[in-house]
C-alpha cells in the first residue's frame, strides 16, 4: 500500500480487511521501504522492493496506490515513477491479483483547462494521463475510478477539502468567511460509493477492470452553505474572495452517467462525524 494512511488509503485498507480478515499489509515508507502490519498492528520489519516481490511468489498481492506527492514537482515525479516501476515488475512478473488506484478529475480535462501560471497542476495531469496507460496496459485486473471531489465523514473529519471548511464554518455559525469561487460547480463523488464500488471489484470471482469518473453530483461551494440539512443548520452567510483556481471554468467533464446522489444526505453524513478541529484561517 502506499498512501495508507490517507483517506482513499483508509477506505481501502478497511474494504481489505473486510475481505481478507488479519492479512498481512505492506505499507510505504518515505526511505523506500516497505513496513509490515498484520492484522492492524504495525511491525518494524522492512522490505526493500525487491524483497517484498520474492515474499508475493508464495501468494499473490494487491497493489494499492493511495498517494501523491505535492511537496514539489520534482517529488511528484519521482514518487509516481517509483510507485509505477514496481507496480509494472510485479505485474511482469505475474504476481499481482489486481492493482488497485485512483485517479483524477484532472486528468480527464484537456491542458488548456489548467492554468499557465499553474505548472505543478500541469505536472500533476501528465503523471495521472500515465497512471491511466500503465493500468489500461496491465496484465491484472484493476480499478482505477477517477475521482474529482471527495465527499463523507473522514474527508470532513480531516477538513481536507474546501467544502470541508465551510461546512465546519457553517456547524459554528461563523459570522466572517471568505469563500473563493463559490459558484464554481464541482463533481463529488461519497466516501461511501467508493467503498462500495470497490467491493463490488474485489469480490468479483473474475472482476472486469474499472476505469473513468466517479461521480454521484454537480455541486458549488455555495450549495454546501445554504443546502437545507438534517442538523438543522442556518445558511452560512459569507464573503465572496477573488479566484485563486487552476482551473478555468468548472471542474467538470462530459459525463453521460446520471447524477443520483443526494448533497444534503453526504454532507448531514459527514456532520455525525468527529467534529474537527476548530480553524483560524477564514480564507477557504
Amino acid at each position: 500500500m502506499f498512501g495508507a494512511r490517507g483517506r482513499l488509503g483508509t477506505i481501502c485498507g478497511a474494504e481489505l480487511e473486510r475481505r481478507a480478515p488479519g492479512s498481512t499489509r505492506f505499507e510505504h515508507q518515505r526511505d523506500g521501504s516497505f513496513l509490515r502490519s498484520v492484522g492492524g498492528r504495525r511491525e518494524s520489519l522492512r522490505l526493500r522492493p525487491a524483497e517484498l516481490a520474492a515474499l508475493a511468489r508464495s501468494e499473490p498481492l494487491v497493489f494499492v496506490d493511495c498517494s501523491v506527492d505535492h511537496r514539489s514537482t520534482d517529488a511528484l515525479r519521482h514518487h509516481e515513477a517509483e510507485k509505477a516501476e514496481l507496480c509494472e515488475q510485479l505485474d511482469r512478473a505475474s504476481l499481482l491479483a489486481c492493482a488497485i488506484g485512483f485517479g483524477s478529475g484532472i486528468a480527464q480535462l484537456p491542458a488548456q483547462r489548467i492554468r499557465a501560471d499553474h505548472p505543478h497542476m500541469l505536472a500533476y495531469r501528465d503523471v495521472k494521463l500515465r497512471q491511466m496507460e500503465l493500468y489500461a496496459r496491465l496484465r491484472c485486473p484493476s480499478f482505477l475510478p477517477s475521482i474529482f471531489t471527495l465527499v463523507g465523514p473522514l474527508t470532513y473529519a480531516r477538513q481536507a477539502a474546501a467544502w470541508a471548511s465551510i461546512l465546519a464554518e457553517r456547524a459554528r455559525a461563523s459570522a466572517d468567511t471568505l469563500v473563493h469561487d463559490p459558484l464554481t460547480r464541482r463533481f463529488w463523488v461519497d466516501e461511501s460509493t467508493v467503498a462500495r464500488n470497490l467491493a463490488a471489484f474485489l469480490a468479483a470471482e473474475h472482476p472486469a477492470s474499472v476505469s473513468g469518473p466517479a461521480v454521484d453530483g454537480c455541486f458549488c461551494l455555495d450549495d454546501v452553505a445554504r443546502v437545507p440539512l438534517a442538523a438543522g443548520l442556518p445558511e452560512l452567510r459569507y464573503r465572496s474572495g477573488s479566484s485563486d483556481s487552476w482551473c478555468i471554468g468548472d471542474y467538470v467533464c462530459d459525463l453521460q452517467a446520471p447524477l443520483a446522489g443526494s448533497l444534503a444526505a453526504s454532507l448531514d453524513a459527514a456532520l455525525a462525524a468527529p467534529s474537527p478541529a476548530p480553524t483560524h484561517a477564514h480564507h477557504l
